[in-house]
């Protein structure tokens, strides 16, 4: 990783701790973006370059990129369900006590605060739409078909967090969303 990379994610890290500190003693809607800018030593422009807007602060998921090398290295070598379980499942394996506490922390207030829940769900339509494309393209199968292999997948992602969270942050994350790929695909049938 370049040295400007480095930076940026580092930047991107404090702005996001410094959010989830102050949402959490003052709520989300008591706190300014500038004061969130504040705190983490940055400028409001800062933020809105790394983040454009206060949902972004709780839903920049550091796991996202891991996920799309992962899809990167496996769509089309294994079947379409299983490169996407396994991309999941990867991008959250070995993550630190502290990394888990951050993502139980903002999983609360995804489910705390109607607004970034709203963004939150509009992102999901996001990239399902794009994961749905990056199918139909690796896999050269119908649009309608890769459609519901990737909201198969995203569901199931979904529910797997929430079992996680419903369990607790010392609980195997990665377990919970293969067994709810495994519930899944066992209603299915």
């Amino acid at each position: 990783m370049s040295l400007r990379a480095r930076k940026n994610l580092a930047t991107r890290r404090a702005l996001q701790s410094a959010a989830l500190t102050l949402f959490e003693e003052r709520g989300y809607d008591g706190v300014t973006v500038e004061q969130v800018a504040e705190a983490a030593g940055s400028s409001p422009s800062t933020l809105y370059r790394h983040f454009g807007s206060k949902e972004q602060l709780v839903l920049w998921d550091e796991a996202d990129s891991a996920i799309e090398k992962r899809l990167e290295e496996s769509l089309g070598k294994q079947p379409p369900l299983a490169a996407l379980q396994a991309a999941f499942r990867d991008a959250y394996s070995g993550l630190s006590p502290t990394e888990l506490d951050l993502l139980a922390r903002r999983s609360a207030l995804i489910d705390g605060v109607p607004e970034v829940f709203a963004a939150m769900a509009t992102g999901l339509e996001r990239n399902r739409r794009e994961l749905q494309q990056a199918l139909v393209w690796a896999y050269k199968r119908p649009e309608l078909e890769m459609e519901m292999v990737a909201r198969f997948a995203l569901a199931a992602l979904v529910a797997g967090f929430e079992v996680w969270q419903e369990q607790g942050a010392g609980t195997d994350l990665p377990g919970c969303i293969d067994r709810a790929f495994a519930a899944g695909r066992g209603a299915l049938q």
